[in-house]
């Protein structure tokens, strides 16, 4: 299924977030201070899949380039940050943190988490943001540290090389 499928569905028409990742998806290679990878396929379609539960739930999720042509989609409760890293082959990793600004705490930090996991995990959230990874995804090392993903993000945000996508 391609990019244009989803732009055709009445649905996807009104959705911003769908707007923003197809224009993430149409980053030109090396986007970013000459690196960059456009996203691949398997990010795009795993983001969808995930945006799906954001929807239902009525929260509101931004999409952010990762330099490896994969995705971070990232959402904010008050002082409760999750960064959902979605890489080039589909691969699922997430990051909770607490704090204001350059004042956070990494609460937990998971990867190969699947679809279905971060369904279980934004319901948790809602009803108890400080334990919510304790009951719903299981442990394993992250690819990246927080530090490099919301540095990476505030570079991309403060950017004038390509267009806002929210």
């Amino acid at each position: 299924m391609g990019i244009n499928s989803f732009i055709i569905n009445p649905f996807f028409e009104s959705e911003p977030f769908i707007h923003a990742l197809v224009k993430l998806k149409q980053l030109p290679k090396g986007w970013h201070y000459g690196q960059g990878e456009p996203m691949q396929d398997n990010a795009f379609h795993k983001a969808i899949e995930i945006f799906f539960y954001f929807k239902y739930l009525d929260l509101v999720v931004e999409p952010f380039p990762d330099e490896d042509g994969g995705v971070i989609l990232s959402y904010n409760m008050t002082d409760h940050f999750v960064d959902i890293e979605i890489s080039e082959k589909g691969i699922i990793g997430v990051v909770q943190a607490e704090g204001t600004g350059r004042n956070y705490t990494t609460v937990e930090r998971r990867s190969s988490v699947n679809v279905q996991s971060i369904g279980v995990f934004l319901q948790w959230l809602i009803k108890e943001p400080s334990s919510a990874f304790l009951v719903t995804v299981n442990s394993s090392p992250r690819k990246k540290p927080l530090t490099e993903v919301h540095s990476s993000r505030e570079r991309i945000v403060s950017s004038q090389s390509y267009p806002s996508v929210v």
